[in-house]
């Protein structure tokens, strides 16, 4: 509305402007003619021309009337423009600031990663010379066994031939006799060598065997996407998934002692008959974890969400479980002794013959004051 008004007063002016030039020039003209034909056609141009002037004008009066002219709607407009203007400066505001906050996020993983590349390196670097040197190891005991079996063999032939010489001459002459027996004797003494250098041999085996188990015990994992990785039996002592997606990953029966678990998504997971002692897991998610028979002594599941997890016949003996929700959760026939439930949230828990010893209760209280039990001090 606003824009049509003032495109017309401008060209309305402008046309204004052409007019009045030439109607001066007729009334000018005009003068000269004073009486006959030529006056009155002179009269007729000027007349044509002030009527377009008043045309003008009127049609501009009526534009800038200001009684027919409702602002009214350009106010509300203008008002929420202004308004939108404002919801998006504070949207650009909470942009800029999550922005920031991935950036730093990113920052810190692109951290850790550049860690964990250094220490995978020098890993590598560690393993490849170990091999190289086991490998030159087993070479050389590999060349000795393989001397020895040469000596054998070649003692085994002298014996053969004594034993036929003997047998040609019929005779049992005594330096015959003791050269076949120290012949014999040396015979046992490769042998004893023998089993001297295989039992070194696999005991150089063993080490390597160790060391590569030492390297896959101190694996760094943290922030990684693992969901649904299958690490049934695996030896994980003190591996670091701090914050590590491992929903329903399959973890029975291994050994994750000294582990750290924190804020690591476990939900749905397998941990059946899983080695847990000492291992760290504050503020993990446990939901709906499968831990049936899982070793979670002295662990620290304080701020851990354990709703509806199966914890039956648990070991939960010395582990703190501070502030943890169990809401729902199969606690039947766990092992609780020594453990610190204070704050955690029981409601709805199934805890048929839990065993109780020395327990503190959601309520701060001991079991041991409460009857053996905290089933009445959640």
């Amino acid at each position: 509305m606003g824009i049509t008004f003032n495109s017309s007063l401008s060209s309305e002016a402008s046309l204004i402007q052409e007019l009045l030039p030439d109607l001066d020039h007729n009334l000018e003209r005009c003068g000269y003619f004073k009486s006959g034909i030529l006056f009155c056609q002179c009269m007729k141009r000027a007349n044509a021309v002030l009527f377009s002037l008043l045309m003008i004008v009127s049609s501009l009066a009526g534009c800038i009337g200001g009684d027919d002219f409702d602002s009214s709607e350009l106010e509300q407009q203008i008002a929420d423009l202004e308004k939108n203007q404002e919801l998006m400066n504070q949207t650009i505001i909470a942009q800029q600031s999550e922005n920031d906050e991935l950036r730093a996020s990113m920052e810190m993983m692109n951290q850790t990663f550049v860690a964990q590349a250094l220490f995978n390196a020098e890993l590598q670097q560690a393993l490849e010379d170990m091999n190289a040197s086991n490998a030159e190891d087993v070479q050389n005991l590999l060349s000795t066994i393989v001397g020895i079996q040469i000596n054998i063999s070649s003692s085994q032939t002298a014996i053969s031939s004594l034993v036929d010489e003997l047998e040609n001459l019929n005779s049992s002459d005594s330096d015959l006799l003791a050269q076949l027996n120290a012949t014999q004797n040396y015979l046992d003494s490769l042998e004893s060598d023998l089993n001297t250098t295989i039992a070194g041999l696999i005991s150089e085996i063993d080490w390597a065997n160790d060391t590569a188990n030492w390297a896959n015990s101190t694996l760094r994992l943290p922030y990684m996407d693992l969901g649904n990785a299958d690490f049934a039996y695996a030896h994980l002592v003190g591996a670091d998934f701090r914050h590590a997606r491992l929903d329903n990953a399959y973890l029975s029966d291994a050994n994750l002692s000294n582990a750290d678990l924190r804020s690591a998504d476990l939900r749905d997971a397998y941990l059946s008959d899983a080695n847990l002692s000492n291992a760290d897991l504050r503020s993990a998610l446990l939901i709906s974890a499968y831990l049936t028979n899982a070793n979670l002594t002295s662990a620290n599941l304080s701020g851990a969400d354990l709703r509806d997890a199966n914890l039956e016949n648990a070991n939960l003996r010395s582990a703190d479980l501070t502030g943890a929700s169990l809401y729902g959760a199969d606690l039947s026939y766990a092992w609780m002794r020594d453990a610190d439930l204070e704050n955690a949230n029981l409601v709805g828990a199934d805890l048929t013959n839990v065993f109780w010893d020395n327990t503190i209760c959601p309520d701060g209280t001991n079991s041991d004051n409460n009857g053996d039990t905290c089933e009445n001090n959640l």
